[in-house]
């Protein structure tokens, strides 16, 4: 009779021990699928980030850059035509890259990335008025530029330290 309560009593300790690390095993699983997990979000916010940064420093450098200067814009037909054309297709980028900002999140890069994108509108929208013929007030449209540049660069560098804020970098 000993012998068979030992048995049973030795079933009952190796059976709560193997629970026991059974749910320790299941918690660990749990914490590993946890933090891949999150690895994932950010790996993808930080290429979303990214990507919207490029594209808004591409447009910028395209919006500065003078169509007038021939070694920039060589083509075969107006230089003016290949700016607006170039400048168009940099802004189409950062409005794709920013939608892509607005799906991962969270609220307060989305708001950084709707500001830079709005800005960097601003920007090539006062450059071009500037450029348009018949101006009647060159110095203050050129003022307008130059707030809109440093509106913008300003813009487009918060929402990097927005999206450093967020990634912990």
């Amino acid at each position: 009779m000993a012998t068979l309560l030992a048995a049973v009593l030795a079933a009952l300790i190796t059976s709560s021990v193997a629970k026991r690390n059974l749910r320790h095993a299941a918690e660990e699983a749990e914490r590993d699928r946890h933090a891949q997990a999150k690895l994932e979000v950010r790996k993808a916010r930080r290429e979303a980030y990214a990507t919207f940064l490029t594209a808004c420093l591409k447009a910028l450098n395209k919006i500065v850059t003078d169509p007038e200067d021939g070694g920039l814009w060589e083509s075969d037909g107006d230089p003016w035509d290949k700016y607006r054309s170039e400048t168009r297709s940099a802004l189409h980028e950062v409005l794709h890259s920013q939608s892509l900002v607005a799906v991962e999140g969270p609220g307060e890069v989305i708001k950084a990335s709707e500001e830079a994108r709005r800005a960097v509108q601003e920007f090539r929208n006062a450059k071009r008025d500037y450029h348009k013929p018949g101006l009647e007030d060159e110095e203050e449209a050129r003022e307008r530029v130059i707030d809109a540049k440093e509106v913008a660069r300003k813009a487009v560098n918060d929402f990097a330290k927005a999206a450093r804020g967020v990634l912990g970098s």
